[in-house]
C-alpha cells in the first residue's frame, strides 16, 4: 500500500467510510424527488396565481384597445381640423355614418381604412358600413373656431366631432374627439 492509501486520500470514499456513505446517499436520493403532495401543491398555487392574473390581463387588453381607439379618433380629429384650416375654418359636410370609400374617385389620397375601425367593434359594424365612428351632423359646414360661441347650448370642449357608434369600452363608455381637439370619453 502506498502512503496515500493509508491516510485514505487515494482510496474509494465508500470503502473509507463504510455504511455512513450508503445511508447519506439514500437520504439524498429521497430529497431530490418530489412527492405527489408537493407536486399537487405547486399545481394548485399556479392555478390560484393564474386565476388572480387573468382578470388583470383582460383589463389590460381592454385598456390597450381603448387606447388604440383614442389614437384613431385623434388622427381623424387632426384630419378634420386640417380640412377646416384648408377651407376657411369650415368643417366638412358629412353623413353621420360613413357610406362610401374615403377619397374614392376624387384624386385625393385615401385615408387608411383601419383608422375608421374601433378595436372594440366586435359586432361587425365596421365591416358592414365602413366605420365604427359617427360624425356629429349638427357641425356640417360650421366654422370650427366658432363652435361654442354662436350657440349658447354648446361648448367646444363638450361638442364631439366624431365618437364611437356604440358604448364598446369599459363601463359602457364611448370615446370621442371633441371640437377643441381633445380625445376622451363622451358623455352619454
Amino acid at each position: 500500500m502506498s502512503s496515500l492509501d493509508l491516510f485514505g486520500q487515494g482510496a474509494d470514499p465508500k470503502a473509507r467510510v463504510g455504511k455512513r456513505v450508503v445511508v447519506a446517499e439514500s437520504v439524498l436520493e429521497r430529497v431530490k424527488a418530489f412527492t405527489l403532495l408537493e407536486l399537487l401543491l405547486v399545481i394548485v398555487a399556479i392555478t390560484v396565481i393564474a386565476g388572480l392574473l387573468l382578470p388583470v390581463l383582460n383589463s389590460a387588453r381592454r385598456k390597450a384597445s381603448s387606447t388604440r381607439c383614442i389614437s384613431n379618433l385623434r388622427q381623424l380629429g387632426i384630419a378634420v381640423r386640417l380640412y377646416g384650416d384648408e377651407n376657411d375654418g369650415r368643417l366638412p359636410s358629412a353623413q353621420a355614418f360613413r357610406q362610401s370609400q374615403t377619397g374614392a374617385g376624387t384624386g385625393l389620397p385615401r385615408i387608411p381604412q383601419d383608422v375608421f375601425k374601433c378595436p372594440e367593434d366586435k359586432r361587425g359594424i365596421f365591416e358592414g358600413e365602413g366605420s365604427s365612428y359617427e360624425w356629429n351632423t349638427s357641425l356640417n359646414g360650421r366654422i370650427l373656431h366658432r363652435i361654442g360661441q354662436d350657440r349658447p347650448d354648446e361648448s367646444a370642449w363638450k361638442t364631439f366631432l366624431l365618437r364611437d357608434r356604440e358604448a364598446w369600452h369599459p363601463r359602457g363608455r364611448r370615446n370621442a374627439v371633441f371640437a377643441d381637439g381633445h380625445v376622451g370619453p363622451a358623455d352619454l
